[in-house]
């Protein structure tokens, strides 16, 4: 089996004994956590707890009260690569086998078992530590800025939205990723992803969201998420708080980054800043339905050119607007995305796009081999759907009909959004779905179901005057469309009590 280098870290190679000293803050436990980093021949990591206190820390790299040893990853055997996984060994030489990782070997070689978050086993294929991960090789690989020709047609000669859709197109142009941009991103991802890898072997950082989607614009921050064998936490949120406090220190180190900050929100976010571009970064932890909604997204963006250009610029527009700010009580860009997918299944005639989850459930199922399906997710073979029919509508229609439907078709009542299955479902449903992240209480005014969690990803809009402020947005902004059929109308700022005005009697317009 090949080796994804988007899935297997490197690190570089560390000279013998050589010491690393680091300092924890006052964890949450409000203890003082320090540790002394030794690297050997072979990058063993050993760990040990400058207080000598055992039995204390449940975390991975804390001392569990074997010896002062933490958590065996220094067993006294210095000449294997050891992964002690919560136990102390006690074999000496040879390859040594756990419960969560298997075919460790000596001499800076390693088959990694990655842990299961999906209800299957994802291996990766042997590999050295110090094998760096060759960034032109990785970006030509996922090549996600945009299309490198404009296509042959946007829309056919004489078309009364021909103008409109020539400048959705170079909206979308002049704002999407660029090759550049993407290539810094994987940068200080390859740094990121290298410097938790050298403090705990487990750790593998992962970049999601709209950086690998395709949905993201040239100025859109890094969403990663650091990935670790939870070990089914009583309490995973006390427990992300505590790996992000660890990680943060090494961080700061790293002379272009700065304005480092841990919001401790219900999912816990590391916030970082890269100096010279202004790129911000949030790091969550085990945050794995975010790899599957990448690895979703990605895929419908793949299936019909004209998906990219529509979601992109609907967020440049809804942010213009002021209503894309989940932190607002408004619209985050997750959930535009799929509002803008969710139109070209449902509302748009004929449909555009399938239900992924259902024409290839064997490729987006929960069960699903994520990893073996993220790196084929390129191949022409891939996907094997065609329309019954051919939908040939321009930008310009697909955008005047997207705003058109969630101004005034769309049922917000009684319907909630399902990319999943391809249509609308009825809200009562969803407040019946069974999830540990659901409850009924999230299914208010705009109900987007996640494709995955069943969660509502529009829960953020919970107050009936901002609800109101999102349709009249929507309303208004088609109303100028349909009578100017000029982009750049739509991107005049539309007052809040206008707005708000207009939503709260859009039922009788």
């Amino acid at each position: 089996m090949e080796t994804d280098p988007s899935l297997t870290i490197a690190v570089e190679d560390v000279k013998d004994n050589q010491e690393n000293h680091y300092t924890g803050s006052n964890l949450t436990s409000s203890r003082e956590r320090g540790y002394r980093k030794t690297y050997n021949n072979y990058n063993n990591y050993r760990y040990h707890n400058r207080q000598g206190q055992g039995g204390n820390y449940n975390a991975h790299y804390y001392n569990n009260g074997y010896n002062s040893y933490n958590n065996g990853y220094n067993n006294g055997y210095n000449n294997h690569n050891n992964y002690g996984g919560g136990r102390n060994y006690s074999h000496k030489g040879g390859n040594h086998m756990t419960g969560q990782y298997d075919r460790v070997s000596s001499g800076g070689q390693a088959g990694i078992r990655r842990p299961n978050y999906y209800g299957r086993s994802c291996y990766s294929e042997n590999r050295s530590w110090n094998q760096a991960i060759n960034i032109d090789e990785l970006a030509d690989k996922y090549h996600v800025v945009g299309e490198s020709e404009r296509p042959h047609e946007l829309a056919p000669p004489g078309h009364e939205l021909e103008k409109l859709s020539e400048q959705v197109w170079i909206k979308f142009q002049n704002n999407q990723q660029t090759l550049e941009t993407y290539r810094r991103k994987l940068e200080l991802w390859r740094e990121l992803a290298e410097t938790v890898r050298r403090y705990n072997h487990s750790y593998h950082l992962e970049m999601v969201g709209s950086t690998i989607s395709g949905f993201g614009s040239n100025t859109s921050d890094i969403d990663m998420c650091l990935i670790l064998d939870h070990r089914h936490s009583q309490d995973p949120r006390s427990e992300a708080i505590d790996i992000l406090e660890a990680v943060c220190p090494l961080f700061e180190l790293l002379p272009h980054l700065e304005k480092t900050e841990l919001i401790m929100a219900k999912v816990p976010i590391l916030k970082l800043n890269e100096k010279s571009r202004g790129i911000d970064i949030d790091i969550n932890v085990n945050n794995a339905v975010g790899l599957r909604n990448t690895h979703l997204l990605q895929a419908y963006s793949l299936l019909d050119w004209r998906v990219r250009p529509l979601v992109l610029v609907v967020k440049l527009w809804a942010h213009t607007q002021g209503i894309n700010d989940a932190k607002q009580m408004t619209l985050s860009s997750y959930s535009l995305a799929l509002m803008v997918i969710h139109y070209l299944q449902a509302g748009a005639s004929p449909t555009i796009l399938p239900s992924l989850q259902v024409e290839f459930r064997e490729k987006f199922a929960p069960g699903a081999d994520f990893w073996k399906n993220k790196k084929q997710i390129r191949d022409p073979a891939y996907f094997e759907w065609k329309a019954e029919n051919v939908n040939s509508q321009c930008l310009g229609e697909l955008l005047v009909g997207f705003l058109e439907y969630y101004a005034s078709t769309f049922e917000y009542r009684s319907n909630a959004i399902s990319v999943r299955v391809g249509a609308t479902i009825p809200v009562k449903n969803c407040m019946l779905n069974r999830s540990a992240k659901n409850d009924a209480y999230q299914w208010k005014h705009i109900c987007i179901e996640e494709p995955f969690e069943f969660t509502n990803t529009a829960r953020s809009v919970y107050d009936k005057d901002v609800f109101d402020r999102i349709r009249g947005v929507f309303y208004a902004s088609w109303q100028r469309l349909v009578i100017s059929r000029d982009l750049e109308s739509i991107f005049q700022t539309i007052s809040p009590i206008e707005a708000r005005a207009i939503g709260a009697r859009a039922k009788q317009l």
